[in-house]
């Protein structure tokens, strides 16, 4: 007894102290990238062997493809060439049935609008609820005659800007309003993309499959088609696609962001999907099953959290709700579709703040999927959470060797550990990606090391500030500004 004492004491001790500490999480860490990356192929394993059977066989499995379809589109003061290139997307993919596309502006530089014409609306009454293409063509032309009425040269000149920002935005829309499959929603003020997605969701009744697409998402012609596909399986809620990064070019950051996504998704979510409980259905690009849409609809728009309304984490939101039911959540990477990124640091860390805020927010609905699903689940969910603060402890551990223990050994250790984690995973990419050549991009795969050191000095510590900021109840969610 005294030997099994003595024992367990030496191993608490071992635990405890800061080299121990660094090797338990080391371990972690590098047991959950293995297993992710084995799930991942086996992931891919049997996609092949799906498309195998299907072309040797040539039978269909399990039931027929859903034979109708419609996109929704929420668009909010988009950049006019990522719209233009996103509707020129929706014109032309493919499917098998009936198709449309749903685009509602969420009210689009209205609040400006609205803000510089006060005064003027009071004095005159000419400022509609909703402008349309009509309405902002006319008070363009005329707005020289209201000047008199109370708007300042300033205000004016703002006003101005912000109807033409407006009339250009509409001016797309106009391009593509007679084209088959279309039809666009004017929303007389900014709501939320929800609310967006509610008023597309009431004019897609009827169809079989519910589709999103973000308004600077470009979709790749079989996308849909490809993710339909899966919906062969009456249990499948819900598929979503790889979101490639459009402008990876552009910048470092949009360097690392690409391969940040592949990572994401070739990795992450193909293990999950392995598992059938992929835990976030991208925006970009995914489909749901229409009846099961309709059954927890309500619950997505209506949703609060410390009595204030959810408007933000929509996509994790609405997995979690298909994954409580029980229902299948997968990924399919043959199904693609290319995103703009933040360019810059200012861009990003407002992006990334608002995405770790509504993950841990919706920690608490997706404890409601765990006990329909596999231990797999339960297992990523809980890495997610542990691993960032095993890691900012492990980055104190290591200063406190190099200034108190003057360990410089291991501190050299565990940044060539994390260095040598980097250029491992950036391996499996270089390797894997048959959508690149030989040229930049792929070489640059390499250079995924310099993600991590975005994730220790920038990532992890944003976490701990939106964990803090949900806490306390904070609304700075970082949302797009005009």
């Amino acid at each position: 007894m005294d030997r099994f004492v003595d024992g367990l004491m030496a191993v608490m001790h071992f635990v405890l102290s800061a080299k121990g500490y660094l090797i338990i999480y080391g371990g972690l860490a590098l047991l959950h990238i293995l297993l992710q990356y084995t799930f991942a192929l086996l992931h891919g394993v049997r996609l092949r062997q799906i498309a195998d059977e299907r072309s040797k066989h040539r039978r269909e499995f399990s039931g027929p493809v859903p034979d109708s379809l419609a996109v929704w589109v929420p668009v909010y003061q988009e950049k006019l060439t990522w719209l233009l290139f996103c509707l020129d997307r929706l014109q032309k993919f493919k499917f098998a049935g009936r198709v449309k596309v749903v685009v509602v502006d969420d009210g689009s530089y209205l609040k400006q609008i609205a803000k510089y014409s006060h005064e003027l609306t009071t004095a005159t009454g000419w400022l509609p609820a909703a402008l349309t293409l009509q309405d902002c063509r006319r008070f363009l032309a005329g707005l020289s005659e209201y000047e008199g009425a109370g708007l300042g040269l300033k205000d004016s000149q703002r006003l101005e800007f912000y109807l033409r920002k407006r009339l250009e935005l509409l001016d797309v829309f106009e391009k593509y309003r007679n084209k088959a499959r279309f039809e666009f929603v004017l929303l007389a003020k900014n709501v939320g993309k929800r609310q967006a997605q509610l008023e597309a969701w009431r004019k897609s009744q009827g169809y079989k499959l519910y589709g999103t697409v973000d308004s600077d998402t470009g979709v790749n012609e079989n996308a849909f088609a490809l993710l339909a596909e899966n919906f062969r399986n009456p249990d499948v809620a819900a598929a979503t696609g790889y979101v490639d990064v459009g402008n990876w070019n552009h910048s470092w950051l949009t360097r690392l962001i690409d391969m940040r996504y592949w990572s994401a998704f070739h990795v992450e979510r193909a293990a999950q999907s392995y598992w059938n409980c992929v835990m976030c259905c991208s925006g970009p690009l995914a489909v749901y099953r229409a009846d099961v849409v309709d059954r927890v609809m309500g619950q997505y728009v209506t949703q609060t959290f410390r009595n204030e309304e959810c408007t933000f984490g929509d996509d994790r939101h609405f997995t979690n709700l298909i994954l409580a039911l029980g229902l299948l959540v997968l990924f399919d990477p043959r199904a693609t579709c290319q995103t703009e990124v933040p360019t810059t640091i200012r861009q990003y860390i407002p992006q990334q703040k608002r995405w770790q805020m509504s993950y841990y927010r919706e920690m608490l609905w997706s404890l409601q999927g765990l006990r329909t699903h596999s231990w797999y689940m339960t297992y990523d969910l809980t890495m997610q959470f542990v691993l960032p603060f095993m890691l900012l402890g492990g980055v104190g551990v290591t200063v406190h060797l190099a200034i108190n223990g003057n360990a410089w050994l291991t501190v050299g250790y565990y940044v060539a550990t994390i260095l040598a984690v980097g250029f491992i995973r950036s391996l499996y990419p270089f390797f894997a990606r048959k959508d690149l050549g030989w040229g930049t991009r792929r070489w640059s795969q390499l250079m995924f090391m310099g993600y991590g050191v975005v994730h220790i000095t920038i990532l992890t510590p944003l976490r701990f500030v939106a964990l803090f900021t949900l806490i306390q109840g904070g609304s700075g969610w970082g949302t797009r500004i005009a």
